[in-house]
């Protein structure tokens, strides 16, 4: 690297960023030489609790049951689809992993990673391979929300089955610390709140087993351990999205364990990254409208388990949010769209509505909603 383009990241990033980087490039390249090095980063989890969200299934079943029939519609073939391996991605198309799911593939290569490499030995971009964010897309799990709903108005025990079976291959095909799906903690976050989330749907109608318990109990316990193992990155050579959705996923986690000096500890550094990437303006630090209904959502979560969690956002942080979502709720037209402002992946880690998915209202009101405590008009 040239000695001015050095210089321009030191102006840009700062001494101290720069350092903190390089250190996680020197621990990547310690872990690749001596591979069983990773193990002195690990750190102890014993997950023992797995009902942190308190579904209102009644409340689930009146809104589904009213949506409209093309509505309806929609969320069964997006099921049905799912059940096979086909796969609605980036908030915009249909594209087939397989069936049984092909957890490590890219579809548009049709080409797969080695699931027996260490994550920390599989490279950030592979030409061949393509973007490792279109391999990443079903393991996040998202698709479990349209098995929930599709139960929820059918009452087709096929969607629970196919919710049972994923999470159980997904376990059997990926091994923890191997695979591309082990690389980034904010996956691992993504992926624990949305196998939590509808986990406890089926358990409110009783159709759980021992065995789905354990499975998702895996599934929380090794993405806990990847987020605890691994957060010195996404704390100081990121502060965006990711390290809030880590902090997220540290939260639960920690709950998950009953570890109340852990859900302080990752508390209190959610509120330090909250007022750093909050402006005073409302503004957001990535620039990005996408971005920032994406931490949002993760702050729906986290308002949806503050009694559960017993710690609750101060006032100061409170003021940046309510200014940031109140921007938001000021700029969006009458369709509850927004400018495509910014970077924009396709990125709704919740996707709960029917809909558009460049309507922002639903996450807006329940945001005002949860600071006003009454309804957005």
């Amino acid at each position: 690297m040239k000695i001015s383009s050095i210089i321009k990241i030191i102006n840009e990033y700062g001494i101290l960023w720069c350092f903190y980087r390089i250190l996680y490039i020197l621990k990547i390249k310690f872990l690749s030489i001596n591979t069983n090095a990773w193990k002195f980063f690990e750190r102890k989890t014993n997950i023992e609790n797995l009902d942190i969200f308190d579904i209102d299934i009644k409340c689930l079943e009146k809104f589904l049951g009213n949506l409209e029939i093309k509505y309806k519609n929609k969320i069964i073939n997006q099921a049905n689809n799912a059940i096979n391996g086909k796969i609605y991605v980036f908030s915009k198309k249909t594209l087939d992993y397989g069936n049984p799911i092909k957890w490590n593939f890219n579809p548009i290569t049709q080409k797969e990673t080695n699931n027996n490499k260490m994550w920390f030995k599989i490279p950030d971009f592979n030409n061949e391979i393509g973007d490792i964010k279109l391999i990443w897309e079903p393991s996040r799990f998202c698709h479990l929300y349209v098995f929930s709903r599709a139960y929820i108005i059918s009452k087709d025990i096929k969607y629970y089955k196919a919710f049972s079976e994923q999470i159980k291959q997904w376990n059997i095909n990926n091994k923890y610390p191997y695979g591309v799906n082990y690389k980034c903690g904010q996956e691992s976050a993504i992926r624990m709140i949305n196998v939590l989330m509808n986990y406890e749907v089926f358990k409110n109608y009783n159709l759980v087993n021992e065995e789905d318990r354990k499975n998702v109990k895996k599934i929380v316990e090794e993405s806990y351990k990847k987020l605890l193992s691994n957060f010195f990155y996404a704390e100081k050579c990121v502060k965006n999205n990711h390290t809030i959705s880590e902090l997220t996923g540290l939260i639960i986690g920690a709950w998950c364990e009953n570890n109340n000096k852990r859900i302080k500890k990752y508390y209190q550094k959610l509120v330090k990254q909250l007022e750093i990437q909050f402006k005073e303006d409302g503004g957001y630090i990535q620039y990005s409208f996408n971005y920032q209904r994406l931490v949002f959502q993760l702050l729906e979560i986290l308002f949806k388990i503050e009694n559960k969690i017993n710690v609750k956002i101060k006032s100061k942080t409170k003021q940046l949010v309510y200014k940031s979502v109140m921007q938001l709720y000021q700029l969006q037209s009458s369709n509850g769209k927004l400018p495509n402002y910014g970077s924009n992946d396709g990125a709704l880690i919740i996707p709960v509505t029917c809909a558009d998915y460049r309507d922002f209202s639903s996450t807006i009101r329940y945001v005002i909603c949860f600071f006003n405590r009454q309804k957005a008009l």
